[in-house]
C-alpha cells in the first residue's frame, strides 16, 4: 500500500511561491509513486482543501508555508513538518522524507515555526506583504470604479447619472484600504482575534476617522500609521493569549471576548494620543 501525504503551501503575497511549492511537493510525490493532496491557499482563495478525515489518513502532512494558515486548528493533533516556501522549493528531495519521520501524533518537542530561521526584518517585512496582498484588491476595484467614471465625464455629464455613483463608491472602497491593510497584517501575526481591532485601528488613520468625529485640525497618519498599529495589535494579541491563562471550557471566552476587548482599548488609546500625533502629517 502506498504511504499518502498531504500538505498546505502558503506566501504573503498568495502567488508564486505558494503555486511553486505545491507543483514541487505534487511532482516528488508523484515521482515516488505516493498518493498526494495539496491545498493552496493563495490569492484566489483556498483551493483543494484538506479535510479532517485527509490528514488523518495520511502518513506525512507538511505545511510549507511563510505566513499563518487559515483553519490551523485542523492539525492540532498531528506533527507536520513546518517549512518556509522558499526552502521547501530548493530542498524538496531532502525535505519531504523527513515529513513521514515524524509520527502522527505531535510530540512534547518545540515544533519549528517558519519564523525561527528568519530575521527580525524577514518577519516583519513577511507580515507586511501579507497586509498589502489583501489590500491590493480593495485598491484596484476602487481604482477601476474611479477610472471607468473619469473616463466617462470626459464624454458626458455624469452629475446625477449611476455613472457618478460608481465615481463615489470607488472614492469609498480606496478609503478601506488602511484598514485591510492593518487588520490582516495584524491577522498574519495572531490571526483571528487581532483582526477586527487592528481593522478599526486602520480606520482610525485616515479621513473617515476624521469626519465621523467632526477633528479640527487633526491630520491622519496615513500608512505609516496603520504598519504601527498593525504591528501593535498582533504582538499584543500574541502576547494576551500566552499569558492569560483560562480554563479549557472559557478559551472561547478569551479568544472572542476579553482579548480583544482589551486590544481593543489599548489599540484607541495608543492610535488617539501616540500614532495619529506623532505621524500625522
Amino acid at each position: 500500500m502506498s504511504k499518502k501525504i498531504v500538505a498546505v503551501t502558503a506566501c504573503p503575497t498568495g502567488i508564486a511561491h505558494t503555486f511553486m511549492a505545491a507543483k514541487k511537493i505534487q511532482a516528488w510525490a508523484e515521482k515516488q509513486g505516493y498518493e498526494v493532496k495539496v491545498e493552496t491557499q493563495g490569492s484566489d482563495g483556498v483551493k483543494n482543501k484538506l479535510t479532517p478525515q485527509d490528514i488523518a489518513s495520511a502518513d506525512g502532512v507538511v505545511l510549507a508555508v511563510d505566513v499563518p494558515i487559515m483553519d490551523m486548528e485542523r492539525f492540532d493533533n498531528v506533527n507536520p513538518l513546518k517549512v518556509r516556501t522558499q526552502e521547501l522549493i530548493k530542498r524538496v528531495d531532502d525535505l519531504l522524507p523527513t515529513a513521514f519521520l515524524r509520527g502522527k501524533e505531535k510530540t512534547t518537542a518545540q515544533v519549528e515555526s517558519p519564523d525561527e530561521k528568519r530575521s527580525a526584518y524577514q518577519v516583519a517585512i513577511g507580515h507586511i506583504m501579507t497586509g498589502i496582498s489583501y489590500m491590493l484588491p480593495v485598491v484596484v476595484l476602487g481604482g477601476l470604479l474611479m477610472a471607468v467614471a473619469k473616463i466617462t465625464g470626459e464624454f458626458i455629464d455624469i452629475s446625477g447619472t449611476p455613472i457618478e455613483t460608481l465615481d463615489k463608491l470607488g472614492f469609498m472602497t480606496i478609503k478601506f484600504m488602511y484598514p485591510i491593510f492593518a487588520g490582516y497584517l495584524a491577522y498574519s501575526i495572531a490571526g483571528k482575534p487581532a483582526l477586527i481591532p487592528a481593522f478599526i485601528g486602520g480606520l482610525m488613520t485616515d479621513e473617515p476617522y476624521k469626519r465621523f468625529f467632526d477633528l479640527e485640525g487633526w491630520a491622519p497618519s496615513g500608512f505609516f500609521g496603520a504598519i504601527a498599529i498593525g504591528f501593535l495589535v498582533g504582538y499584543l494579541v500574541r502576547y494576551l493569549n500566552d499569558v492569560i491563562k483560562v480554563k479549557t471550557e472559557l478559551t472561547t471566552l478569551k479568544t472572542m471576548l476579553l482579548v480583544p476587548a482589551v486590544t481593543g482599548v489599548v489599540m484607541v488609546l495608543t492610535m488617539e494620543y501616540a500614532i495619529n500625533r506623532s505621524l500625522a502629517r
